[in-house]
Order: structure tokens, then sequence, then C-alpha cells
């Protein structure tokens, strides 16, 4: 068995906590060892992850952040016209421009500066939920089309008019391709979830406490005080503990033990300072290194042998420079690989 150098393919939700396992502990004492709100229907530990249909908050999905368009993402330089394709966000090529044609059809004036429109019909232009289908008489002007109309002149095609924000929206959502993917978000604008105010639980789960604490506070705490916390009820110390049902505090106090027996191996390889919820993907090589190595040595494997093959020596990051334990030496990791992490 190794542990691989290469970083792999971490994504959004990877975290620490999906990494070390701890955050399936944190979920079981939720789950088992809570403070419930009275009449709260018992929860699971699956309704405390953001992973799952049962916890994800409803309106972001668990991702803590919703996406959307606004005016000036979609219309970057207001000086430039529609015909001008002052609309950035609308598609290139033909589809953009059948949807340009479409306007004149409406009687939208595509000419004047996206800033000199009525508010209204920018508004409409951008916003709108409806998909009028209308005929298209493509390189007419705005009189001619007039005229066509008019005269029930043949068009040349009926076209489907498709707002900028839905257009978006629709494309992100539905389209495999990375690379219209990439194009169109560019155009979308990110805020904290107003549901779940970035948590990314659903309103249930966070009304669940342990020593005081909802599981997405607990879970961005350091895991060195996330240790202190945790440390009075492993040892069955806690004030609380004598106020709960002696089969419920030996729950607490058995989860507790094994989460901050994983815990206290973290600061020994300069990691105290990460949170359950950090993400991977802002982790350095070394750090997810670390968080590896101290996964296998509190795994409880019997007969097993940690052969450490020079790890890096490279200094750490800025960002991370001054973390304690950020530069330990190859020794140091050797001796607590040898000695199981204690």
């Amino acid at each position: 068995m190794a542990l691989q150098q290469q970083r792999g393919s971490p994504t959004t939700r990877s975290s620490v906590g999906s990494v070390t396992t701890l955050s399936n502990l944190l979920r079981m004492l939720y789950s088992r060892a809570r403070d419930y709100p009275r009449n709260q229907p018992l929860l699971y530990a699956e309704s405390f992850s953001p992973n799952t249909p049962e916890g994800a908050c409803p309106r972001c999905h668990g991702l803590g952040r919703v996406y959307d368009v606004t005016e000036r993402s979609m219309v970057p330089d207001d000086s430039l016209t529609i015909r001008e394709r002052g609309v950035a966000a609308w598609p290139t090529a033909w589809h953009g421009q059948n949807l340009r044609e479409i306007l004149v059809t409406l009687g939208y004036d595509v000419d004047p500066p996206w800033r000199e429109l009525p508010a209204k019909d920018r508004n409409w232009i951008l916003f709108t939920e409806e998909q009028p289908v209308v005929p298209v008489y493509p390189g007419f002007n705005a009189q001619e089309v007039r005229r066509a109309l008019e005269r029930k002149m043949e068009p040349g095609y009926h076209g489907i008019f498709s707002s900028a924000r839905r257009n978006v929206l629709h494309t992100f959502a539905n389209t495999q391709g990375p690379l219209m993917k990439r194009r169109v978000s560019q155009y979308m604008v990110s805020s904290e979830c107003p549901l779940c105010h970035g948590k990314r639980l659903r309103r249930e789960a966070l009304s669940v406490k342990f020593a005081g604490f909802d599981i997405a506070e607990i879970s961005g705490f350091p895991l060195s005080r996330l240790a202190g916390i945790l440390r009075p009820y492993a040892k069955g110390t806690a004030a609380a503990m004598t106020a709960h049902h002696p089969e419920k505090a030996t729950v607490v106090q058995r989860i507790t033990a094994d989460m901050n027996a994983r815990i206290t191996v973290m600061p020994d390889l300069g990691l105290g300072y990460l949170s359950l919820d950090r993400g991977t993907p802002t982790l350095s090589s070394g750090e997810l290194q670390r968080l590896r190595l101290a996964t296998q040595v509190r795994s409880n494997l019997f007969g097993v042998v940690y052969v450490l093959d020079e790890p890096s020596r490279r200094a750490p990051s800025r960002r991370h420079r001054g973390a304690p334990g950020s530069a330990r030496s190859i020794k140091e990791l050797q001796e607590f690989a040898v000695c199981g992490g204690t």
C-alpha cells in the first residue's frame, strides 16, 4: 500500500473532513448525541451532510452559494449597441444574430447605446421568462420589417426569443461541453445563499446543537480548537454529560474519544490550523499528503510498516509560512509513523 503523491482530482465538495473521514464521525455524533429542539423529528447522519438530498440546503443544493446574473455581468460595456453585441452574454455567431433579428421584429431599437435604452426594455431583454415565437426577416432594417409585417410577407423563418439570463443559466445547467460552460460562467456572479447563509445544510440540521454549536460552526473551527472542545466529552468530564441518559453519555464519549484521537495527530504534523470544512482544492500538495499520512497512522491496521520515501523538503508556501509545524523534518515524520502517531 502506498500514499500516492499526485493530487488526484479533488472536487469542490471534497474537504479535510472527507479526506480524514472525521466528517463521518461528526455527523454520527450530531445524529446520535445531539441536543434536539423541542418537536424536532429524529435526523440520521445523512441529514447532516451537504452532499446528500436529505441534508443539502434546497436553495443552493449544498454549495453554500447561489449563482445568478446581473445586468452588469451580461452587458459589461453599456456604450455598445445591441447590434454591436452589447449583450455579451448572448451566444456568438448565428444564434446571437437570430436573437437580435427577433428583437427588431418585436419592435426594439437595436442601434442606440445600451445605456440609452429605456430601463423597461433593458429589463425585458435581459430577464424575461417569456419566449415569444416571431417571424424573422434576415437582413431587414426596422422599417423594412414593419412593412413586411404589415403586408404579411412570408418570413425567412420563425425564431424563438430567449432572454440573456435564460440563455446563460440554461446553457450552464445543460451543456456538456466544458468550453461552452466556461464561456457562460464568466457572466455569472455568486453570492452567499440567503437560506442557509453559506452553511450548506437544511434548517432542520442547523437547529441541532452539540456543545452549543451547530455542525457547520464546529466544522469551521481549527482542528486544534475542535480537539479542545471534544476533550472533556472524550474524558467524560464535560458538565453536559451528567444531563444525558447513561446510554447516550456512553455514545458521546466513544465517538468523541475516537475523533479526538484522530484529531490530536494533526498538530503533530503541523495541521492544527486546518478546519474540517476546508476544501481540498485549496490545500498544498504537502498538506494533502500529511493529511493522508495522519489518516493512515490512525487507521488501527495491524502488521503495517510505514516506509517514508523522502517526503518533500520544499519550504511551505507564503500563505502558510509560519503555521505551526509546517516545516517538519523527514526524521520527525519517520518517528511519528514508527510510534503510531503517539
